[in-house]
């Protein structure tokens, strides 16, 4: 906040609030409440990151977003309970910072992916 007086002595002031999340999340979490586990590896990456998917069924949809929140990646994959993996491959785009949103009818997912 600050507080300016003009030449007339007239008092002002203005007020911004920022919110910053600084969290990267690398590495696993839980997707949804039926104990469905997500990992991401590895993460950095040269470009190609692997997605673990275990305890999930259903179709998963998967978008990777730039750094301007453009999707860049759509894809889906088919999960029946079981262990399966799933890549996304980076290696055509610029180092940087993306995130990764999975979605099923069990919840959602969000992570940033590091390129370097």
């Amino acid at each position: 906040a600050y507080i300016y007086v003009d030449g007339n002595g007239c008092i002002g002031s203005d007020a911004q609030c920022t919110t910053v999340d600084i969290n990267v999340n690398i590495g696993g979490s839980n997707i949804g409440t039926d104990g469905g586990n997500i990992d991401v590896y590895p993460n950095p990456s040269n470009g190609l990151f692997s997605i673990t998917v275990d305890g999930i069924d259903g179709i998963i949809n998967m978008i990777v977003y730039d750094s301007r929140g453009r999707e860049i990646i759509s894809e889906s994959m088919v999960a029946n309970g079981q262990k399966s993996i799933n890549d996304i491959d980076l290696n055509n785009y610029s180092d940087g910072v993306y995130t990764l949103q999975l979605s099923s009818k069990s919840g959602n997912y969000t992570t940033k992916l590091v390129k370097k």
